[in-house]
């Protein structure tokens, strides 16, 4: 009997993060956190190597190319994630105010901020104001908080090629009027040493069957 894949969606966008085809393995030192009472890992791995072709990683016969395109598997399967957001995100730059920001200030001002508003409106809307325990998702972004911090040095940061969307995640709380927060799409960060990584936030994306 075969198992159905599932692709993991960002809430916030919808946009294709992975997919269990591609083995996402845990990052254990981070743990888990439970979201409407499944638990997952906060962030999970995801190997990626060089190919000429998605799933089949080249072609065989004499007309093969030399010259034919050769990239990461992951980007052949998530084209739409082939986006590098490094120079924009982990720059040195200045806050609204004027003062200047190290480049981890200013991925944390311009993206990890909004981000975490989008992560905890989006699972909001996903499973109800009352079923989100809205500390442990802050455990869980300050956990991701401090791995990028902790890893900055090596990361690159890709996504679509509009990360943050022209519409808003609305909100109806009970006894309160509705509020509205700008969508932010989730990021893949990738390590590139000796091999190849790209790491999700898990408790922002939403598994489908396939």
């Amino acid at each position: 009997r075969s198992t159905a894949m599932e692709v993991y969606k960002c809430l916030a966008s919808d946009d294709e993060m992975y997919s269990s085809a591609m083995r996402p393995s845990p990052v254990k030192e981070l743990g888990t956190c439970t979201i409407n009472g499944t638990e997952m890992p906060i962030l999970v791995s995801i190997s990626a190597t060089e190919t000429t072709e998605d799933n089949t990683g080249g072609i065989e016969g004499e007309d093969v190319d030399d010259a034919e395109e050769r990239k990461l598997n992951y980007f052949w399967q998530m084209p739409h994630m082939e986006n590098d957001h490094t120079d924009s995100l982990l720059t040195k730059g200045k806050d609204p105010k004027g003062k200047a920001l190290s480049k981890f200030k200013n991925w944390e001002t311009y993206y990890f901020k909004p981000y975490g508003k989008s992560v905890i409106a989006s699972l909001q809307k996903e499973h109800g104001v009352e079923n989100v325990d809205v500390e442990e998702v802050q455990k869980a972004l300050m956990k991701l908080h401090g791995w990028v911090k902790e890893n900055k040095g090596e990361l690159s940061i890709f996504g679509p090629a509009q990360y943050v969307g022209d519409d808003s995640i609305d909100l109806t709380m009970p006894g309160k009027s509705a509020k509205a927060v700008r969508a932010v799409s989730t990021l893949a960060f990738q390590i590139y040493s000796a091999e190849c990584n790209f790491f999700v936030f898990r408790p922002a994306c939403k598994p489908e069957k396939f």
